[in-house]
């Protein structure tokens, strides 16, 4: 019995190390399965060789291409890393892309895509590429890379785009001011003049005269505020001025931000196609057409309204719209002055006029011929907001052809 408690008790000892060994091996096998998936995830370091820089593309011929872009490219040669990340990415088919639009809250994306592919999309669009290589250590290096790769996590990579406080050009600006904290210094002495938002943006909207008129009527007097020197950097072309003027206080010493700067592609000069159809033009004939209506109908003392109603009516579905952005969307446009002579309830008394006129009807007209007179009056003197040019042969129309219905409603 005894010899037979001592083999038990030998083969027990022999087998329980192999039993704990297995039971750990269950336990911890998916904890170093982790850290192994954890490991080879891990962002790599990069080499000296590596740099970051700034990529600033010139704009196109497209309205959402008016302004430039911007983006950062991470090029590693040790490492063969070298990519560019976009956050000015969007797609048509999301779901909901246009309501979101309209409504001011739409969904943008950060891009990942092989620089080479990244530059030769806009050289076969002929659109100008600019690189300035950041000039940072070894650390801010890292450091920034982190963030970019952490900000392209499927989770992260989203995010509600705002043109002029939260885009392409300003979440560099903040990703490398949240790299470098204070030790990265703008100088605004290089800027000429101050500007509003709507300014800044103007200069890019020659080319674009509808969309420029577009802009004007649905944004309000809230973008006609001077624009902060780093408010500036909402646009490609003044994010990297500022960033070539910026300098960097690093350990008692002083250095720029840039370290170099290069031309990758120059686009070759375009034959610019000018256009006789521009708002200022079409709305200057429109309104030399209701003058000679109204001379001749005061000659002949006959009297059409049906070119008034499309005129009002028109005008009035203008109105809605503006009115729309103005109290139900996230765009800047508060305090927009244009609805002063863009009434919405134009629309609605411009399909009265062919029935019965009564006095309503009549002194709606006056009304709105009156604040036509005012909101002329303003643009040009004292309102904070800058009108378009384009609007005032409609605001003349709008005060001419409102007395003329005040008028001649009051003859019948």
């Amino acid at each position: 019995m005894s010899n037979e408690m001592a083999k038990a008790g030998s083969a027990f000892r022999s087998v329980f190390p192999r039993l704990i060994c297995g039971a750990l091996s269950w336990i911890f096998a998916p904890v170093l399965l982790s850290l192994f998936i954890f490991h080879s995830q891990a962002q790599p370091q990069l080499s000296s060789q590596a740099y970051i820089s700034l990529i600033t593309c010139s704009p196109g011929k497209k309205l959402y291409e008016a302004f430039g872009h911007s983006a950062l490219r991470v090029h590693d040669p040790v490492n063969k890393i070298d990519r560019t990340y976009n956050y000015g990415t969007f797609d048509f088919d999301q779901p909901g892309f246009y309501s979101n639009y309209a409504k001011g809250r739409p969904v943008f994306m950060l891009n990942v895509t092989p620089t080479l592919h990244f530059i030769n999309s806009y050289v076969t669009e002929n659109r100008s590429v600019f690189e300035d290589i950041l000039n940072l250590s070894q650390q801010q290096k890292q450091r920034l890379y982190e963030l970019l790769e952490e900000n392209y996590e499927p989770e992260n990579r989203n995010y509600l785009y705002d043109y002029l406080y939260d885009n392409c050009s300003t979440r560099i600006r903040d990703m490398l001011i949240k790299v470098l904290e204070e030790a990265v210094v703008f100088d605004s002495a290089h800027l000429r003049r101050e500007y509003s938002f709507r300014e800044l943006m103007d200069l890019y909207l020659k080319p674009q005269p509808w969309g420029d008129l577009a802009i004007d009527l649905a944004l309000g007097s809230e973008i006609d505020a001077k624009a902060r020197p780093y408010q500036y950097m909402f646009l490609p072309d003044f994010l990297q001025a500022a960033f070539q003027h910026a300098k960097i206080s690093a350990g008692g010493s002083v250095i720029p931000l840039v370290k170099n700067s290069t031309v990758i592609f120059k686009a070759q000069p375009e034959e610019i196609q000018k256009s006789l159809f521009t708002p200022l033009n079409i709305f200057w004939l429109a309104f030399f057409l209701f003058l000679l209506k109204t001379v001749l109908d005061i000659r002949k003392k006959k009297f059409s309204a049906a070119p008034d109603l499309i005129f009002f009516l028109m005008t009035g579905i203008t109105g809605i719209l503006i009115a729309y952005i103005a109290f139900f969307s996230n765009h800047h446009a508060r305090g927009n002055f244009n609805l002063l002579w863009a009434l919405p309830t134009h629309a609605l008394f411009a399909l009265l006029l062919p029935f019965k006129r009564g006095k309503p009807v009549r002194f709606y007209f006056l009304i709105a011929s009156v604040m036509a007179i005012i909101a002329f009056a303003g643009g040009i003197c004292f309102f904070p907001q800058k009108m378009h040019g384009a609007v005032v042969p409609l605001i003349l129309i709008i005060a001419m052809r409102g007395a003329v219905l005040f008028r001649e409603m009051g003859s019948y």
